[in-house]
């Protein structure tokens, strides 16, 4: 599994011409030919895929498609090549196919929820979809915290056991703002505000109201969340009043949390 590598593909030459051991290779599928009657894989393909060839693929995977065409299954036939279909795009799917992977082989692993930072502490921001995390974390970066990730953090254990969270795209990192959906996160936020990554020293979780339950009084951590083996401290808040105020109660957690200043 430590060997096995992730590769986009261009076009169907490189399908067929250069298969590699070991490899998964992510194929979209509108790079196909759309003629009528023209088979995508055509059946010379089956050469490409022979049982006794040592450098077939180890995986197909077609990107932004949700099946696998019939003249690809003919093709690859009784070789060890296995195939998938996935609707996101190839970009999508190679990242999120390498975090799995990385997770598997305890590298790195994903969290679902968002990161924000100051003074180069990371705080996670967690809570089931529609509770206001991400509205909660842009009225920090408001109050002077830095933007990291939205909705999915990668996690990494660093020399020291240290963990630091990043964006899974840090390269175009987006965010979904309700009522205007996703958007680039440099659409919303200066370029100043947004941090490529940050260390994870705390975690609030934000819940309903009638979901609290014994332990979460205030300045008491409700629980440790387990992160690559190491544990993060946190705690939950109701999530109550407007988002300014939500933001609030979320800053003065964290700061009791962290043992932040209060000086802004």
């Amino acid at each position: 599994m430590s060997r096995l590598r992730i590769t986009r593909l261009n076009n169907r030459i490189d399908l067929s011409c250069f298969p590699l051991p070991e490899t998964i290779g992510i194929f979209p599928l509108h790079a196909s030919p759309s003629g009528k009657g023209v088979p995508i894989f055509p059946p010379s393909w089956s050469r490409s895929f022979s049982s006794g060839r040592s450098s077939t693929w180890a995986c197909i995977a077609l990107a932004g498609t949700g099946r696998i065409p019939e003249s690809l299954i003919q093709a690859v036939g009784p070789s060890e090549t296995l195939l998938f279909a996935s609707a996101y795009d190839e970009f999508l799917l190679e990242s999120r196919l390498t975090g799995l992977f990385r997770e598997h082989t305890g590298k790195e692993t994903s969290l679902s929820g968002g990161l924000v930072s100051f003074d180069g502490r990371g705080m996670l921001i967690l809570g089931e979809s529609g509770l206001g995390k991400t509205t909660c974390a842009l009225e920090l970066v408001k109050r002077g915290y830095r933007w990291i990730a939205d909705d999915v953090v990668v996690a990494r254990k660093r020399s020291g056991g240290r963990i630091y969270g990043s964006n899974w795209n840090p390269e175009f990192p987006l965010l979904e703002i309700k009522g205007r959906g996703i958007v680039r996160a440099e659409q919303v936020l200066d370029r100043s505000a947004i941090l490529a990554e940050s260390r994870i020293d705390c975690f609030v979780e934000l819940v309903e109201e009638e979901g609290m339950g014994q332990g979460t009084e205030r300045g008491h951590p409700l629980r440790t969340l387990d992160i690559l083996e190491t544990p993060v401290y946190g705690r939950s808040l109701p999530v109550t009043g407007d988002a300014v105020g939500m933001a609030s109660k979320v800053d003065t957690s964290i700061r009791a949390m962290t043992g932040m200043g209060r000086n802004h």
